[in-house]
């Protein structure tokens, strides 16, 4: 609620105080992709302080150790653009074929979306 401004004003260092906690010692995949996510971002909760070798960090425990697609689809994303890590067209592979047997198994959502499996396109 903090990270959109819902039922109070906007206040992103509030929302990653919780998440970040709920990440790493509660193991709570979801806050992992959130915190990661925003540590991507050029306009995100932390402004134009992107941070992709820490996001690297907690996206791969995510999707290694924590099993969430989204992760996976992200760390993905970042070996094939190189976005905080050197390019690597096999690690890419490996994380997009991750996130299809991710979704198939546990049916989680990308995004707002219910998949089945992202297709080699958009990845």
């Amino acid at each position: 609620m903090c990270m959109a401004g819902r039922g109070g004003a906007k206040d992103c260092p509030a929302a990653m105080r919780v998440l970040v906690p709920q990440c790493e010692a509660m193991n709570d995949a979801r806050a992992c992709v959130r915190v990661g996510a925003e540590l991507l971002k050029p306009d995100g909760c932390l402004g134009p302080q992107r941070n992709p070798a820490e996001a690297r960090r907690i996206l791969a425990r995510a999707c290694d150790e924590l099993g969430h697609p989204n992760a996976c689809q992200m760390m993905a994303v970042m070996y094939k653009k190189g976005d905080g890590v050197d390019v690597d067209a096999e690690r890419s592979e490996a994380y997009r074929k991750k996130t299809i047997e991710l979704l198939q198994t546990t049916g989680e959502a990308m995004g707002t979306v219910k998949m089945n499996a992202p297709s080699s396109s958009s990845l």
